[in-house]
């Protein structure tokens, strides 16, 4: 879970939900998000895979928080969400994070034979 707002009202959600320190989980320290942009190239390796599939919170500490196909604004897609070309997201997480997310988006002719 991703949660955005004041920080105090970030530290009173966080005593709700039992949260024992707001400011990491599973080891990344959260107090350090930024959110940054990047855009699904034309022959992505992610084009048609979910967001489940990918696991970007699990591999990066990443999370989507909106993604922009054409004219549309999709805010918080679900697991199921597949990528198509030129989808435009809005990524939260730590900068180095997101940043090797970024350079991990291969082009299907960029991707080594099994």
């Amino acid at each position: 879970m991703y949660l955005l707002g004041e920080p105090e009202s970030l530290k009173d959600a966080c005593k709700f939900l039992g949260t024992i320190d707001p400011a990491s989980a599973d080891g990344i320290d959260m107090t350090a998000a930024v959110l940054d942009e990047t855009t699904i190239v034309q022959r992505s390796a992610w084009i048609g895979k979910s967001l489940d599939e990918l696991r970007w919170p699990r591999l990066f500490g990443v999370q989507v928080v909106a993604v922009q196909r054409e004219e549309k604004r999709f805010i918080c897609p679900n697991g199921d969400w597949t990528f198509h070309p030129h989808d435009q997201l809005l990524l939260a997480g730590p900068r180095s994070s997101i940043e090797k997310l970024k350079r991990s988006q291969t082009t299907i002719e960029n991707r080594k034979a099994p």
